[in-house]
């Protein structure tokens, strides 16, 4: 396995796939509160037809991820400035032939490396109760459940936060 940066626009095309593929599984996930699944993703960069990186996602302020196996793309995710001392760890997604084969976990500690690199203090993410295979990760990665930052936080769903050093 091997992750990169997300640079050249075929590797752009692949973390845009594949997050195509987080919106799939999670409206399967949640198929009784589709409206809430739309009303989130709507407009995102990765449905675009040449798909382009947000600016909110490009260093140095974050950042988006490949994990490639086999020359396969093979998960995803995201790293989010939210300000100068919290980066939010956003959209993981794997593949399902290619869960439980360490990607996540290889993804989020490359993640937290980058945090550190970034300057952050704390690696913050969201994720819901239904989703216990990243919920487990997160914790076994030391993440902690923590009070919601957003003003009104979504029903079903858990804040979590790891402190990093520099």
């Amino acid at each position: 396995m091997h992750i990169v940066e997300a640079r050249s626009q075929a590797e752009v095309d692949d973390a845009a796939a594949l997050m195509r593929g987080l919106y799939e599984a999670n409206k399967s996930l949640y198929s009784d509160d589709l409206q809430t699944i739309e009303d989130y993703y709507r407009g995102s960069w990765f449905f675009e037809t040449r798909p382009q990186i947000p600016t909110e996602y490009c260093p140095p302020q974050g950042d988006v991820l490949i994990a490639y196996m086999d020359g396969q793309a093979a998960g995803t995710v995201a790293i989010y400035r939210m300000d100068d001392s919290h980066c939010e760890l956003k959209s993981m997604f794997v593949e399902p032939q290619f869960r439980t084969s360490g990607v996540a976990s290889a993804l989020c500690k490359k993640v937290i490396e980058l945090a550190v690199a970034q300057g952050y203090s704390t690696v913050r993410l969201t994720t819901g109760e239904r989703q216990g295979p990243a919920r487990h990760l997160y914790e076994r990665l030391g993440f902690k459940i923590v009070t919601p930052w957003d003003a009104n936080p979504p029903q079903g769903y858990d804040y979590f936060e790891l402190e990093v050093t520099h």
